[in-house]
């Protein structure tokens, strides 16, 4: 994810490409939703990813005194193709999450229900933001070392009867 430019082949396209690819595909099976209502759920995953993924330490100072970088996530936000591999299942999810309570809303006013359950897609909306959070937190390895006792030798027992 990027808000500056970055390389062009690793480029999936900004928020509003990626939202407009996702609603034409929703619009031909059957959702109701609008591309605006597409747009705010990928922005809204889009900021849940960047706070896993630890993408505001990626994001360009704009002044001296910004102690800590503010990545501002918008319509021109750039997403790269291993991005949107890890967010798409989450966005997907929360469009059905929106698509089953318009659903339910309509079922209220004489309209036969189709698809999921408002409750079994909050489900699978949790689920898929338990395994974006898993597959988008990454943390460089380290190791760490444990210091030889100082005193009453190299016997681990002593260090046991001390305390």
């Amino acid at each position: 994810m990027s808000t500056t430019d970055c390389d062009k082949t690793r480029v999936y396209g900004t928020t509003l490409d990626v939202a407009a690819d996702l609603y034409s595909e929703l619009l031909t099976t059957g959702y109701s939703l609008l591309e605006s209502d597409v747009i705010k759920v990928l922005t809204i995953n889009i900021k849940k990813y960047a706070a896993w993924a630890d993408a505001f330490n990626d994001a360009p100072a704009t002044d001296d005194e910004c102690v800590r970088p503010k990545l501002v996530i918008d319509d021109t936000t750039v997403i790269g193709v291993d991005d949107w591999a890890i967010i798409e299942p989450l966005v997907r999810a929360h469009c059905d999450l929106v698509q089953a309570r318009r659903m339910e809303g309509a079922q209220n006013l004489g309209v036969q229900g189709a698809g999921l359950s408002s409750s079994e897609a909050r489900q699978i909306y949790a689920d898929a933001e338990t395994a974006m959070k898993k597959e988008a937190f990454q943390f460089q390895p380290f190791s760490t070392e444990t210091p030889k006792p100082k005193f009453l030798g190299d016997d681990p027992y002593w260090l046991w009867v001390r305390r």
